[in-house]
């Protein structure tokens, strides 16, 4: 049961000391005591799951009972959740006392898209995540410079991804297999194919994806106890302007004293003691992949090149299960035949046998090239449940996506 518990929280050291908790779900306390020693002064929490949040309560109690207040930060609609429900179990016991919920922390909004200060070199931008539940990843800044990105749990989203990319380094939520609310590892290869076309890609760690064992193979990822240096851009990045992937020399007075990000689990890592550092690849690049970029003409970036212009992401809803939200499916170099990518749809949907994909009036796929970006697809399955205009997917229904 605990294997299958999928931890993402990590913290920012700053000169060796610890300044900043990302996300409190469950273990990650005991864990960053045993690494840290103690708790940074700041914790973000990306969302209300247990898996993110779950500590919250207990820390706070324990935190403001050996008399320090911890600051809670998180997105306005995030944080008027965590106060609700989260905390509610303090609501009685407050009323029937003179105290307030402000002598649990000191609780601040971080309302999108908005500079908020943390400590005196750090800050943060929130940014909407893809969730079902309310979720904001963020860049992080070290005084002037964006130095680290954070989807907090999201599916694979364009826009969102290109908003985090103005950091050299994006921890990244994905999984062996996507949905609506996790990307998949093939669906960040895919997007970092889609940086790489124009400029170097940031790097992108993976996080959240379980244990040693379910760690992706052809990404760099971020292991239990491990820490990575974090190496800004040479010069500032304006919130405001589009993302750029400078790569200067840097040298050592250039580099931000914000030296280290530890990775926090419940689960052991594959080899090594607890704790293990390892030091980062990355030394010169600022963004550069740890991955080999393709050839300028090999058949991948050409590949890469044509799918320029083709759907890059589709929905696809089961037509079985008229609540399920949809699957995000990436059009990547994996998928390059219709074909190919029903068989992807059919194992993700369980739909065995697929009888096909039609879109939302009713027009059956014939070719690849019919689809457009963010378009919407039903998923049919031989035998099963007839397409009905009248009885469409209720999550299809929203407002159309942006990405």
């Amino acid at each position: 049961y605990q294997r299958r518990v999928h931890g993402g929280a990590f913290v920012i050291l700053v000169g060796g000391t610890p300044k900043l908790l990302v996300d409190i779900g469950l273990g990650v306390t005991q864990s960053c005591l045993k690494r840290c020693g103690h708790l940074p002064p700041v914790v973000y929490v990306s969302h209300n799951h247990t898996d993110h949040a779950g500590e919250l309560p207990l820390v706070l109690s324990m935190e403001t009972s050996q008399r320090r207040l911890l600051k809670v930060v998180a997105e306005t609609g995030v944080m008027q959740r965590l106060l609700d429900h989260r905390l509610a179990e303090y609501h009685e016991s407050i009323e029937l006392s003179s105290r307030k919920l402000s002598d649990l922390a000191s609780f601040v909004n971080a309302p999108e898209g908005q500079r908020v200060q943390l400590d005196e070199d750090l800050s943060l931008i929130t940014h909407k995540a893809q969730h079902s539940e309310r979720c904001f990843g963020f860049v992080l800044y070290y005084q002037s410079t964006a130095v680290l990105g954070y989807t907090g749990d999201s599916g694979c989203d364009g826009r969102f991804y290109q908003k985090l990319c103005v950091a050299p380094i994006v921890v990244v939520d994905a999984r062996s297999e996507g949905s609506y609310d996790h990307a998949s590892f093939d669906e960040v290869s895919g997007m970092r194919d889609m940086l790489a076309q124009d400029n170097a890609p940031p790097t992108f760690l993976i996080t959240h994806y379980g244990c040693a064992v379910d760690q992706p193979v052809h990404h760099e990822c971020l292991r239990v106890g491990e820490r990575v240096r974090l190496l800004p851009t040479a010069s500032p990045t304006p919130a405001s302007a589009p993302p750029t992937f400078p790569a200067p020399h840097l040298g050592p007075a250039q580099r931000c004293a914000l030296s280290t990000l530890s990775s926090l689990s419940n689960c052991k890592p594959a080899e090594g003691p607890p704790g293990l550092t390892i030091p980062s690849p990355v030394k010169a690049g600022v963004g550069k992949s740890f991955t080999k970029s393709p050839a300028k003409d090999s058949p991948r970036r050409r590949l890469s090149a044509s799918l320029s212009t083709a759907p890059r992401k589709i929905y696809v809803f089961t037509n079985e299960d008229k609540g399920r939200a949809p699957l995000c499916f990436v059009l990547n170099s994996s998928v390059r035949t219709l074909d190919a990518l029903k068989l992807k749809v059919s194992e993700h949907l369980n739909l065995k046998p697929i009888k096909g994909l039609c879109s939302m009036k009713g027009v059956v796929v014939k070719e690849l090239q019919e689809l457009a970006h963010n378009q919407e697809l039903i998923a049919l399955k031989h035998a099963g449940a007839p397409y009905d205009r009248h009885d469409l997917p209720r999550l299809a229904r929203l407002p159309p996506r942006h990405s």
